[in-house]
């Protein structure tokens, strides 16, 4: 077990894309959370250029987690939300600390416009440099009568 905490990792913590490891070869536990989680995890690196995105992705905007790979956070995200987003990315990568409960609106493929509540924690390299951030997104939902809607964006 790794006792470094997730914020000083030298290695990304998602690993493998999804369907990577050899016929027979089960993933590790870590990798099937990841896999299978009903939110949309995802890693970018300093440039905040797409390292990984589970499978969710494709269920929440419309592109799978191969699309994404190599492209730009901000190529998702709704205009008027990439300066502020931004800008709370750079605060908390300069100190290395979480960013929790961001709030921005990403757009899906179709044109729709949806609400995220993100949660990012910035990683760093054997010499503390910061390399990039892991998150875990989530639609922002409001509860109804008949169950979760999302919200009017």
């Amino acid at each position: 077990m790794n006792d470094t905490p997730p914020g000083n990792r030298s290695t990304p913590l998602f690993g493998r894309q999804s369907g990577a490891f050899p016929m027979g070869e089960a993933p590790p536990l870590h990798q099937q959370l990841v896999e299978g989680a009903a939110d949309w995890l995802w890693q970018c690196n300093r440039d905040y250029v797409f390292d990984y995105s589970n499978p969710w992705v494709e269920k929440l905007l419309g592109h799978t987690p191969s699309q994404l790979r190599g492209r730009s956070l901000f190529d998702l995200m709704h205009p008027d939300d990439v300066a502020e987003t931004r800008l709370q990315l750079e605060s908390h990568w300069l100190r290395r600390q979480p960013l929790l409960q961001l709030r921005c609106r990403f757009v899906h493929r179709n044109g729709d416009i949806l609400p995220f509540d993100t949660n990012a924690m910035p990683f760093s390299d054997r010499f503390q440099h910061t390399q990039g951030f892991h998150a875990v997104s989530r639609v922002v939902q409001r509860a109804t009568a008949y169950g979760n809607t999302p919200e009017d964006a």
